[in-house]
């Protein structure tokens, strides 16, 4: 509260001594971050100082200022483009080559850094930072960084998971998930290093965790197979099958859980049954894993596309709707995804 206080006395002062006339505002402004460079609230300043020198620029001028961001923007997407081709064709060291100059440029010009008034975060689509909004209530005004640093960080943890540096790679992952906490992508891959390290607990508790940004059906049978091979080397055959089951649900035909599913009858000599709906509820009930698709994210999404269809935002009601539609198939909702131009039913 105090620190609050003292940046909105500082600001205050600062705000009194703008002309309104941009050449003499600029240098002024310059000069107060220079006064400010070494005060506690330092970085908080100078950032508030500078949102207020770009709203001085002329629009000639703010327009070549984003053609160099947007330049600046593009190279780096590449870098990441050609890292992740590097990692996929396990060319580890060129990767890793390109990957820490950036992490590293990163770190050292603290880019981005959250302060009183503002967080920053790189959400890949509007529901990602709806939810985020709706599960944290955040005080701050969120902004979107220009530069992609969650798949930064997504890569890099990637990368140090192959060469199995696994804390290292944690860390990583840690770093993404500051920049874009719903991405399930992410978390995903996190979950994997306890896999990994055999850290049977807490796979099976972060597993959890993800059920609740899980928004896409690949994502949620994602979950269910997490639990799956839980079940398995805990040797909890019964309850690993109805865990596949479930994962069937939302990703019908996945290879890998048919696998897995006819790795327990080998294993048993077919002694485990496909279990009925209402021992999964069960098993789901016993262990504290939901069977059904997590209800905040189907109210949300539901509510947004009506809400987005009274606006006549047909294409935004289509993209809220089918994140609803395909979770559960309804029929309901399938027939207003039908109601209106641009249907984004499948």
């Amino acid at each position: 509260m105090e620190n609050n206080a003292e940046f909105d006395r500082i600001m205050q002062l600062i705000r009194s001594g703008l002309t309104g006339d941009a050449k003499t505002d600029m240098p002024y402004l310059q000069a107060q971050c220079r006064q400010y460079a070494n005060h506690p609230l330092g970085a908080e300043i100078l950032r508030e100082c500078g949102r207020m020198m770009f709203g001085l620029l002329s629009e000639e001028k703010k327009a070549d200022y984003a053609q160099a961001m947007r330049a600046d923007d593009a190279g780096f997407g590449a870098a990441l483009q050609q890292a992740r081709s590097h990692i996929a064709a396990k060319e580890f060291q060129k990767a890793q080559a390109l990957l820490e100059p950036l992490v590293r440029d990163v770190e050292e010009k603290g880019l981005f850094q959250d302060d009183r008034n503002s967080e920053y975060h790189t959400f890949r689509e509007p529901f990602e930072e709806l939810l985020y909004r709706f599960r944290n209530q955040p005080q701050k005004e969120l902004r979107s960084a220009s530069v992609p640093l969650s798949e930064l960080y997504l890569l890099y943890g990637i990368l140090l998971v192959d060469l199995k540096c696994l804390p290292a790679a944690r860390k990583a992952l840690r770093d993404a998930l500051r920049w874009n906490p719903m991405d399930f992508r992410i978390h995903a891959e996190y979950i994997e290093t306890y896999k990994l390290a055999g850290d049977l607990d807490s796979f099976f508790r972060f597993t959890l965790a993800a059920f609740k940004i899980a928004f896409r059906p690949g994502d949620l049978a994602r979950c269910y197979r997490n639990l799956g091979y839980y079940f398995i080397e805990k040797e909890l055959y019964a309850e690993a099958m109805g865990c596949f089951l479930l994962s069937l649900r939302y990703e019908r035909g996945s290879k890998q859980a048919m696998s897995e599913m006819r790795y327990i009858q080998i294993t048993t000599g077919g002694r485990v049954p496909q279990p009925s709906p209402k021992e999964v509820e069960g098993y789901g009930v016993k262990y504290g894993f939901p069977t059904q698709p997590d209800r905040d994210i189907l109210g949300l999404s539901y509510h947004l596309g009506r809400q987005a269809m009274e606006e006549k935002a047909y294409s935004k009601a289509g993209y809220f709707l089918q994140i609803t539609y395909a979770l559960t198939k309804d029929p309901n909702v399938k027939q207003l995804l039908h109601s209106f131009p641009q249907s984004a039913a499948e």
